[in-house]
């Protein structure tokens, strides 16, 4: 049972984060540059959060990223929910975080969609 709050963490954050490359499509004119300078941002969420490893052990200035990546909390909460261990805590944080995405970016992008438009 723990799969369906899974899944809709997932898909919170997810459709957060899709409006920094709706916000970034509108500015780059191919295809090709939104997927290039989409690596650029997801490399370091990605790499630089506790999903490959323990955030033990990484260096220390690594750790301090590392402690505020969103991608840490979505990780962190899908470890509670899918395998034990703690949930509310990284849960909401991974919520706050989708909020704080979308609060940013979604306005940003529908005002760009509306000059362009």
């Amino acid at each position: 049972m723990e799969l369906i709050p899974g899944a809709l963490v997932i898909m919170i954050f997810a459709f957060a984060l899709c409006w920094v490359w709706a916000l970034l499509g509108m500015y780059v004119k191919t295809p090709q540059s939104v997927q290039g300078f989409g690596f650029i941002i997801m490399f370091p969420l990605t790499f630089g959060s506790n999903v490959f490893v323990a955030a033990s052990t990484l260096p220390g200035w690594l750790q301090t990223w590392v402690n505020v990546n969103p991608v840490t909390y979505l990780s962190n909460a899908m470890r509670g929910l899918l395998l034990g261990g703690p949930v509310a805590g990284p849960v909401l944080k991974s919520l706050i975080w989708s909020a704080a995405i979308l609060a940013v970016f979604a306005p940003l992008a529908v005002r760009k969609y509306r000059r362009i438009a």
